[in-house]
């Protein structure tokens, strides 16, 4: 359940042990700002088409990024979410 905190938790010793790490710098980015998207929008965030102009990036570097998260399994979309 999201919580009515204005923060989520974040294990620094997670982050720089976790799969993660397998992706480059850039693809790091791009996940930690959608995860604080959705911790906005209290754990839904829609794969539209305007999700890479909300996260100021180029159509197919998201697309790029999502397929790294979601071989890695530290994402998953169902639904369109």
């Amino acid at each position: 359940m999201i919580s009515k905190l204005p923060f989520f938790k974040f294990d620094c010793h997670d982050w720089m042990t976790g799969k993660i790490q397998l992706c480059d710098m850039k693809t790091q980015g791009i996940f930690i700002n959608i995860c604080t998207m959705i911790w906005c929008e209290k754990g839904f965030l829609k794969n539209d088409r305007f999700l890479h102009r909300k996260l100021g990036i180029e159509k197919q570097v998201l697309s790029d990024a999502l397929e790294c998260f979601f071989e890695l399994g530290i994402m998953e979309e169902k639904d369109g979410f």
